[in-house]
């Protein structure tokens, strides 16, 4: 039912709703992270390194240009036309 894992996965869904392997690009907003700001936590969770989740993204960059670049670069690892930007 779920690809014989015992969980249900983002990439199992994703799948099923778009049929086929949806890209997640790395990108970087330029904002804080509560986990890290003192608004919910200081210690960051495990998800993300101490630099955030944009680590492999030029801050400097729009939010275009690191969707653009991203794309660039995942593509040439996955065969897919389809992405979602987190």
């Amino acid at each position: 039912m779920w690809n014989d894992k015992r969980y249900h996965t983002l990439d199992y869904e994703l799948k099923k709703i778009f049929g086929e392997k949806t890209i997640k690009l790395s990108i970087d907003g330029n904002f804080t992270c509560p986990n890290r700001d003192g608004t919910i936590g200081f210690e960051g969770c495990i998800f993300c390194s101490d630099r955030g989740s944009g680590d492999f993204t030029h801050r400097e960059k729009t939010i275009t240009e690191q969707i653009v670049e991203q794309k660039q670069i995942m593509s040439k690892k996955w065969k897919s036309n389809t992405y979602i930007a987190y």
